[in-house]
Parts: structure tokens; sequence; C-alpha cells
């Protein structure tokens, strides 16, 4: 399928002024970027962007993207009483299904502000993987070796705790760097080493 973008200002990021012009997609790769050109091509659609600007998607870089469900709640509170006192207790009772579906909830505020990829760690990242692969949602996935304890009273450091966390992200790993969302993006998954 081949959409043609119209009448857009585009920011191309390669140092160039943006420009008034067209952007042809065929399939889900972007094919041309110019002014005045006539198009062979037989076009599917074409969106006329009125003057509206175009550009690459902005990537979020540190995201707990199930936190939405914390947005606005107890945010008057000094940072330590809104962790210890009310966003941990809250967190404990968090289940796989609730990340998967607070993760889509997510990627639909991202895609509206213009993100189009986000770095994310959370718990229960398999279910983060699953909703990101059906929305079709860049991702890439942070996994954390040092956990914080289900009761939340402190960080568990133990060899114990560490060695099966890093055999678990392992495995993760192998799964999730097998996995492609729409053949455009591969979600890679990186090992997130904290100190405290």
């Amino acid at each position: 399928m081949n959409t043609l973008f119209k009448n857009a200002h585009i920011l191309k990021m390669t140092g160039e002024d943006i420009f008034f012009g067209d952007l042809l997609v065929e399939g889900n790769r972007i094919k041309y970027i110019g002014k005045n050109k006539v198009f062979d091509e037989k076009i599917d659609e074409i969106i006329d962007c009125h003057g509206n600007l175009l550009m690459p998607g902005f990537k979020n870089c540190h995201t707990h993207s199930s936190m939405v469900f914390l947005r606005s709640a107890a945010d008057d509170l000094p940072l330590q009483d809104w962790l210890f006192n009310y966003c941990f207790p809250a967190e404990a009772n968090l289940t796989s299904d609730d990340i998967y579906h607070l993760s889509k909830l997510a990627f639909l505020e991202y895609i509206s502000s213009g993100i189009t990829a986000c770095f994310d760690q959370y718990f229960f990242m398999d279910a983060f993987k699953r909703a990101s692969e059906e929305m079709g949602f860049r991702s890439v996935i942070c996994l954390m070796p040092s956990v914080i304890n289900r009761d939340f009273g402190g960080y568990q450091t133990s060899q114990e705790l560490y060695s099966s966390t890093l055999l678990r992200t392992f495995d993760v790993f192998i799964f999730i760097s097998k996995f492609s969302v729409c053949n455009i993006f591969r979600a890679f998954t990186i090992i997130c080493m904290y100190f405290y």
C-alpha cells in the first residue's frame, strides 16, 4: 500500500532546514521525502497535512509505563511518602494482567503526544512485551537483576536472588530477542544493573 502525505512541513533530522513538501510511504517504509515530485506509483491513500509538521517520533528513554494508574494520585506528598506509603503498597497488588492492560493504556497516551518508542522497566515484563507486540509499539525492555521485595520493605541483594533473577532475565532475553513487531522493529532487552 502506498500512502502519500502532501502539503507538509518536513523535518528530516539530517541538519537541513524544515521544508515544505511530500512524503511517500510504501508498505511500512518511507520511500520518498522531497518537493514537487510527480509520482508514477499507484497511490492508495493521500493524506493532506495542511501545512502541519511531519518529523520522526519522540523516544521516551525512561519509562515505567504501567504506572499510569498512579498518575495524579497523592502527588502532593513528598517523594519518600509517596513511594513507601502510597506507590509501593499499590504496586504490590498488581498482577501480570494489570500490567498488560496498563501498558496498552500507556502506549495510547504515548502515541497521542508523538512518542513512538520507549525504554521500559517494571514488573511482569512478559506482559509488557505481549502488549507491545499486539499494539505494534516499539519498545526496549529493560530487566533488572536487583528486584524490590514484593512486600516493598527493602531491596533483596542476596547472591541467590541475583543468580535466579539473572537466569530468569537471560531466559526472557532469549525469548524477547526473537520477536518482531509488524516486521518493522525488533524489541531489545537490556539487563539494567542498579546498585543501592
